[in-house]
């Protein structure tokens, strides 16, 4: 595994279709007077990156470095206590900082590890035809196995609600749960002639990726966020644009949720109906919903985030456990305070 130099950085996403743009998007991260994140010199190959184990002697500390990813190199932020460790997947034009108050929050006690999937933030950009689902779902396996990591709860925000799908289908077993971040079902449910026209609009020459995203901002969202999600935008490889949006349109959720029976929850903004979300997609599914926020919730709303987040995984006060949630996603759970699923 080599190590290589790196910096602080933010991260990216109304016809249907444009309501569905919303879901495509990325994400970036909240706040702009976080810790800098030091710079990390390169250092000699230390081996087979299933070496690679997060710091567990000084707990919250936070290492950068680069694994293989099955297209080139992926940027990799591990760090925290052991215990079964939460893995966060980025969305469309996002980087790692999308999660950095949850990084933050977990680390004193539980092992977080977050990545830039490939064509996104510090991570390598794929050769032509190399931008899928698939493709993503592929690069979660080599990170999982890079870092040593047998058995994970996932988190995912937007179109990575489709790897997460993804990837419990294929490995239901290495599952400890599923957290579907106002994440993407699919979109069966909309008008497929809408869809595909959508779609041909975006991948005709001239079409301004990045003036769309700025339209689907909504206005609560935070200033820090909305300036965040452009900058992640901007080191975001434009050749990914179309065939992921692609890819994540012509996804269909209802044969893969079935093969995965275990915890699942969704956290979702307050208010919102769309069929293609994955609540949408999986009646039934536990949810809890947060009010006053973008569809970059967590970074809108950390504190409401997490809260929803640590009785999910177990998480109690800076202390890991491996204990199952109560009900194991299977039925409401209602706290004194902060929201309820």
């Amino acid at each position: 595994m080599t190590m290589r130099p790196t910096t602080p950085r933010a991260g990216a996403p109304l016809t249907i279709l444009a309501v569905a743009a919303l879901v495509f998007g990325g994400c970036a991260g909240h706040r702009d007077d976080r810790k800098e994140i030091p710079i990390v010199a390169d250092v000699p190959d230390a081996g087979p990156p299933a070496k690679a184990t997060a710091n567990s002697s000084e707990p919250g500390k936070e290492s950068l470095f680069t694994i293989d990813g099955k297209a080139g190199r992926l940027q990799i932020s591990d760090g925290g206590r052991e215990g079964t460790p939460v893995v966060f997947l980025h969305g469309l034009a996002c980087d790692i900082d999308c999660w950095r108050a949850q990084l933050d929050h977990l680390r004193p006690g539980r092992r977080a590890v977050a990545y830039d999937q490939r064509g996104h933030g510090a991570s390598a950009r794929a050769p032509e035809g190399g931008y899928s689902i698939e493709a993503l779902t592929d690069d979660l396996e080599a990170v999982l196995e890079g870092l040593g990591i047998g058995r994970a709860f996932l988190v995912g925000h937007s179109m990575s609600g489709e790897v997460l799908t993804t990837y419990a289908a294929r490995h239901p077993d290495r599952v400890a749960g599923l957290v579907y971040a106002d994440a993407l079902g699919d979109f069966h449910a909309l008008p497929k002639a809408e869809v595909d026209a959508e779609l041909a609009k975006e991948d005709a020459p001239g079409f301004d990726a990045r003036k769309m995203f700025a339209s689907m901002i909504s206005d609560e969202a935070k200033p820090s966020t909305r300036d965040r999600v452009l900058r992640a935008f901007d080191t975001f490889d434009p050749k990914a644009f179309a065939p992921l949006r692609k890819s994540m349109a012509a996804f269909s959720a209802v044969p893969l949720l079935a093969k995965y029976n275990g915890p699942r929850l969704a956290i979702e903004v307050e208010g919102q109906n769309n069929s293609f979300v994955l609540s949408g997609v999986l009646p039934g599914v536990p949810k809890t919903t947060l009010p006053h926020v973008s569809h970059w919730l967590m970074m809108d709303d950390p504190d409401g985030f997490n809260r929803a987040l640590d009785p999910f995984i177990g998480y109690v006060h800076a202390a890991h456990t491996d204990d199952p949630v109560p009900g194991g996603g299977a039925q409401t759970i209602r706290f004194a305070k902060g929201p309820s699923w």
